[in-house]
Formats: C-alpha cells, sequence, structure tokens
C-alpha cells in the first residue's frame, strides 16, 4: 500500500502568549490568516491547488468554508493531507476530511452545550470517523507519514460568544491521533499556515483599524508567501471572510463557493 494526499501544509501550531504560529522547520504549500475585531473575525487563504493526479491546477480552490446553525456561526478551513487515497489505485480514497468536516460539525453543535463542548464533539467524532476508515481500509493510518497529517482551524461565535480552536490529527505509533487546542480571539493578524520567514515580517506586526484593514493585513500576508520563491506552491486567488455573530460573508469570494 502506498499512500497519497492533497498536501497542502505541515506545520505544528503552537500557544505561544495567545498567538497562533508556525514550525521553523518545514515549507508549506497553503496560506491561511485571521484577524479577531471587535465586531468579527477576518479569515483568508491563498487558492492554489493541484489536482490529485497532479494533471491540473486550480487557482481559484475554496479553502474556507461556513458552517451555520441556530447557536453557532463560524468559518473553517483545512491543511495538510485534505485527501488521503491510495497512490496504487488513486480512485480508492481512504480518507477525505472535507466531506466529513459538515456532519461532524452539525452533530457536534447539536450536542454541544458550550464551547468546550463543542470543540470535544468535534475533536471526539472526527477520530471515531478516522478508526473506521482505517477499519474498512486496514493499514492506511500506519501506512501515513508520522507526525501531522492535517490540521483544521475553526472560528466564530457560539451563543454570540466568540472562540477560534484548532484540530490537529497526527499518526502516533501507528494509529490516529486527534487532539484539540483553544485559542484567545486576537486583535492582530494570526498566521494559521504559511512560511514562518513571511509569518515573522515586520510589516505585518500591526493592529488593523477596521474589517477593511484587517482584510488588508489578511492579503498582504498571503501575497509576501506567494511572493517568497520557498512558497512555490501557495498562489492563485486570495479569498477573504467577515465572520459576525450572526453572519458569515465574502470581502473577496472565490469563484465557486459553497
Amino acid at each position: 500500500m502506498r499512500i497519497g494526499g492533497i498536501y497542502e501544509a505541515d506545520y505544528p501550531i503552537q500557544l505561544l502568549r495567545t498567538q497562533l504560529v508556525l514550525g521553523e522547520n518545514e515549507t508549506s504549500m497553503t496560506a491561511i490568516a485571521i484577524v479577531f475585531m471587535p465586531e468579527s473575525f477576518v479569515i483568508g487563504a491563498d487558492g492554489l491547488r493541484q489536482t490529485t493526479d497532479k494533471s491540473k491546477t486550480i487557482y481559484d480552490a475554496q479553502k474556507i468554508f461556513k458552517f451555520q446553525t441556530e447557536k453557532i456561526t463560524a468559518a473553517y478551513g483545512w491543511c495538510g493531507h485534505t485527501v488521503v487515497w491510495n497512490e496504487d489505485n488513486p480512485e480508492q480514497v481512504f480518507f477525505d476530511f472535507g466531506a466529513v468536516t459538515g456532519p461532524i460539525l452539525t452533530i457536534a453543535s447539536l450536542l454541544a452545550l458550550d464551547i468546550d463542548g463543542f470543540v470535544e464533539n468535534v475533536r471526539a467524532r472526527l477520530l471515531a470517523h478516522l478508526m473506521q476508515s482505517n477499519d474498512m481500509y486496514t493499514g492506511w493510518i500506519s501506512a501515513a507519514k508520522p507526525g501531522s497529517v492535517a490540521r483544521m482551524l475553526v472560528a466564530g461565535y457560539f451563543n454570540l460568544d466568540p472562540f477560534s480552536f484548532a484540530i490537529d490529527v497526527n499518526q502516533i505509533n501507528l494509529l490516529p491521533s486527534v487532539t484539540a487546542r483553544r485559542f484567545n480571539p486576537s486583535n492582530d493578524l494570526r498566521v494559521f499556515s504559511g512560511h514562518p520567514s513571511t509569518a515573522e515580517d515586520e510589516s505585518l506586526k500591526r493592529v488593523p483599524v477596521d474589517v477593511e484593514d484587517a482584510r488588508n493585513l489578511v492579503h498582504e500576508y498571503i501575497q509576501k508567501c506567494i511572493d517568497n520563491p520557498e512558497c512555490k506552491d501557495i498562489g492563485g486567488r486570495t479569498h477573504v471572510a467577515v465572520v459576525s455573530p450572526n453572519s458569515f460573508d465574502w470581502i473577496d469570494a472565490p469563484e465557486i463557493s459553497s
């Protein structure tokens, strides 16, 4: 068995003085950044993606998605091996993180009484899906590269209260591991994925004055990643959304959005 995957990023994410920060020894193939304003979250990503067989490059891919129920309004985005398939038979998909996310978030939101309950339900249900997939396609988890497989950032409002958290999926001792970490929303740029040197750019370390300025700051970060010669797989059209307590709206929409 050989493992294939749509590879977008491979960074450990850490909580450091409430900041989302990147690792220092990896390169990235996607860029996601977020700013928390008093009235909303502003979140964006680049739009470059290759098809699984690398025969086609998409420049307007959607990487930020909407999730909304009576209790929750949020945005989420994955990076890493978001689709994992059998390289010996590319039509055999072992796991598709994007496909399971909507149902997992929906069930978790129905069961959760508070934000912590929502986060834990998401974590536990994703792990259950991974275990079921590994039972169906025995051994694909153990064949995956040890360490980071995929990561998801979720940010929004639970009963009008702001929250953000990361889900980390890893292969540890030949088994799937899913961990969740809450973050304190912050009103300056927070980088979820991209390139470490770009994230440290001094010109990005400012507090935006309004939503439009936050949108510009997200664009600046992603463009700096695109311009970085070490980030050859980051590019395409940047899309940016604003998430308020009751709505998800595009500032810069991908050509086809869901």
